[in-house]
């Protein structure tokens, strides 16, 4: 047993495939958890902020199922996961940057898209 444990903790792909999973899971869980507050600090009311946070889940499903799709028919994982992390990191750039916030909106967008595309694909791969 030890040895299997042993041959876990000095396998490469382990600490890659762990790395990709930790760059998943952060943008998701961090984006999902404070949209709301975030959409609420570009003017929004309280509950407009939390209609507001719907159509980017939306169109994060039919990403995740085009993504998936295409994953598939090309039986290529890799790809799709770091065009999703650019996604997210385009996102996270756009709402750190001084654009306006019809922008940063946006911006929020692509965080959640991204991420909640790259989920299935890491987890998969």
């Amino acid at each position: 047993m030890s040895q299997q444990v042993w041959a876990a903790f000095t396998d490469w792909q382990v600490w890659a495939l762990s790395l990709v999973q930790i760059s998943i899971t952060i943008p998701g869980y961090g984006i999902t958890y404070f949209l709301p507050s975030i959409i609420n600090d570009f003017g929004y009311s309280v509950s407009i902020s939390q209609l507001l946070t719907a159509p980017a889940y939306a169109i994060a499903a039919v990403n995740a199922l085009v993504f998936s799709y295409f994953s598939d028919k090309t039986q290529l994982r890799s790809p799709f996961i770091f065009a999703a992390q650019s996604i997210v990191l385009l996102g996270y750039i756009i709402n750190i940057s001084d654009a306006p916030s019809h922008v940063k909106f946006f911006g929020t967008y692509l965080c959640i898209i991204g991420a909640f595309v790259s989920g299935p694909g890491g987890v998969s791969w």
